[in-house]
């Protein structure tokens, strides 16, 4: 076994790798970028090394020598599939805890792993893998067909990565992209696949000693994704017949033979509704989901890392999941403002004790721009999917969070879904609650009465509902979504629910927390209820929706601001800027990239008109409402 290991990452992965070393009676050394100092992982390990970059080579391999290190984790992301790194570190005479450097420019371009899938009888998405030039793409997209996707040659998580959906938007989603991966890869390379309807994302984990040995553990369901970035995931993947199952691990375990694997890796596929299934890409690495396929098999994949490259033999009888388990990722994000990252000080950070927790920060750390967003994974496991989600939503209850928006009340709202918990949704799921149609009589109602009951709970010389003694309480809210004034008159346990020309008399009203339950016309109804902004998001017993609140009476005081100011969404580094002062543009025109936490925005004109005055330059740092740009209206001209 392994003496000591110097583990190149940071955050809850660099810290579970910590535990299994501490187990195991390995020492361990942590690198951390000097602005992170004091950072989690950093006081986790045995030592730590300050370095100036996650990404500096050179520094990481000379800390290891330094520290006299025998193997190196990358853990993922950074440096954990880049060849030249694993080149480096074996070169330095230390051991690099992964697949060869040859393994991993095999699967690590995709043009290249499609190839290799072909030639091992694995099927592969339609598409096109050739010269980057812009016409030969541009002739290939309208062979293919749209919608389409690009995406990066090198790399995963998303970067580099576009749905286009005509010709006419094709030429800013292939910069966007090129621009993205060579930021994230240092490759501009990309290919072109057919869109795939809503298919779900099956995962297949295998572990490949040095002897031949290639063991699967089963897969994983990791279908529910925002901007290609998975939200929750699931062992085992539910619903696939035997067969289909058989034939997906199969598949898996011939791509891994062919590139002679060696260590932990993913092998991920598309399975399409008509039971069709497509190769995706191998991750050569170790995913952020790993811990759901330990849970249910009992094993720690870290461990098995660490014995592959001790050379041990790695040999599993036939394997079969025990029960089910579910992560989700808590991340520092607005999901009600186009998930755009936050940043703050974590004033509470309190997570459920029940629950596997694998933690990013600490209460008290501040969440900058410069890393990426998530705060925690939290992982439930159960004799079954129904008993793993109930446990999840209880334990996504118990979460204590402030100092910063998070993503916790849409988890919960996730977690609470009947699409997300009876059904086995596609990976379209979560981009396409956006395009939920008008919301129904039960979710009026439930917004009505929501939100009438917690405002009897205030103080009635504080409210501004015309409350009068001894007569009932009258509501009025106007919710923007189905362009009607909802009226709600409640007395005692009764309520009067008008809108429009219907009018509907509930009773046996309860509130309890954010659930509201209530009877009509001989049925009893539930919902919950979230308020965010001006924002009501009700889950129903059929489906979730979001109702805009709006009050005619409420002064805005933004809108006396310049229509031509364009303010940050968010912390961020200037990526890219796309026009010059006195420029014209049009409205929706893109005009500059704003990074952060690892994600490009793309800034676009609010309107028509000349830039005055550009605020920042490619590569400045721009703080929170900054003012970016002016632009005065081609009308003023």
């Amino acid at each position: 076994m392994l003496r000591s290991v110097l583990i190149a990452n940071r955050g809850e992965i660099a810290c579970r790798i910590v535990r299994t070393c501490r187990r195991l009676g390995i020492a361990t050394i942590a690198v951390v970028e000097e602005r992170e100092l004091g950072a989690m992982h950093s006081l986790a390990a045995d030592h730590f090394v300050t370095i100036d970059s996650y990404l500096n080579i050179d520094a990481i391999v000379q800390a290891a020598i330094k520290h006299n290190a025998e193997a190196i984790h990358p853990g993922y992301g950074y440096l954990s599939e880049n060849a030249e790194f694993a080149k480096s570190v074996t070169a330095a005479g230390i051991k690099f805890i992964g697949p060869s450097a040859e393994a991993m420019l095999q699967m690590g371009s995709k043009a290249n792993a499609k190839q290799v899938a072909q030639a091992s009888d694995v099927p592969t998405i339609p598409g096109y893998q050739g010269s980057s030039d812009l016409a030969d793409l541009e002739a290939a997209a309208e062979d293919i067909g749209f919608p389409l996707l690009i995406k990066a040659v090198l790399g995963g998580g998303g970067k580099g990565l576009r749905r286009v959906n005509d010709m006419s938007e094709f030429k800013a989603h292939l910069e966007g992209a090129q621009r993205e991966a060579a930021k994230a890869f240092a490759s501009t390379e990309v290919i072109l696949e057919a869109y795939l309807e809503n298919p779900r994302h099956i995962e297949v984990q295998i572990i490949a000693d040095q002897h031949g040995n290639i063991t699967v553990f089963g897969d994983r369901d990791c279908s529910l994704q925002r901007r290609y970035q998975k939200v929750i995931e699931e062992a085992p993947a539910a619903g696939i017949p035997d067969s289909t199952r058989q034939a997906i691990h199969d598949s898996a375990k011939r791509l891994a033979k062919a590139v002679k694997y060696e260590g932990a890796g993913t092998v991920e596929f598309l399975l399409c509704q008509d039971g069709k299934f497509y190769f995706l890409e191998m991750n050569t690495r170790l995913q952020v989901e790993h811990p759901v396929t330990e849970e249910v098999f009992g094993v720690d994949l870290v461990e098995q890392q660490l014995r592959i490259t001790s050379g041990e033999q790695v040999i599993w009888d036939q394997l079969s999941p025990n029960g089910h388990s579910i992560e989700v990722r808590l991340y520092a994000e607005d999901p009600y403002n186009g998930f755009l990252p936050t940043t703050g000080k974590l004033t509470q950070f309190q997570l459920p004790k029940k629950l596997r927790l694998e933690p990013s920060y600490n209460q008290g750390d501040t969440v900058t721009i410069h890393y990426d967003p998530m705060l925690a994974k939290l992982i439930a496991v159960a004799q079954n999917r129904i008993v793993a989600y109930q446990a999840l939503r209880q334990a996504l209850d118990e979460v204590t969070i402030t100092g910063l928006t998070t993503n916790i009340d849409y988890l919960r709202r996730l977690a609470s879904h009947p699409a997300v918990t009876n059904d086995l949704p596609g990976t379209n799921f979560i981009d396409g609650q956006a395009n939920d149609d008008k919301a129904p009589r039960e979710a009026i109602i439930a917004a009505a009465l929501w939100l009438s009951c917690k405002s009897t709970i205030t103080s009635p010389w504080q409210s501004s509902n015309g409350w009068r003694l001894n007569s009932p309480n009258q509501y009025r809210y106007n919710f923007v979504d189905i362009d009607e004034t909802v009226k709600a008159i409640i007395q005692d346990n009764l309520a009067t629910i008008r809108y429009g020309s219907t009018s509907h008399n509930v009773s046996n009203i309860n509130l309890r927390g954010d659930s509201i339950s209530w009877q009509l016309e001989g049925s009893a109804y539930i919902a919950q209820v979230y308020n965010r902004c001006d924002n009501l998001v009700v889950v129903t017993s059929e489906n979730s929706f979001e109702l805009r609140k709006s009050d005619p009476h409420k002064i805005d005081l933004n809108a006396h601001e310049s229509d031509g100011q364009l303010l940050a969404p968010m912390p961020g580094q200037i990526t890219a800027v796309m026009v010059a002062k006195g420029d014209e543009v049009s409205k929706g025109s893109p005009l500059m990239i704003l990074e952060a936490m690892k994600m490009e925005h793309t800034i676009t004109a609010p309107q028509s008109g000349y830039i005055e005055q550009l605020f920042f330059k490619k590569g400045d740092f721009v703080g929170d409402k900054e003012e970016l740009i002016s632009i005065v209206s081609s009308a003023a001209g």
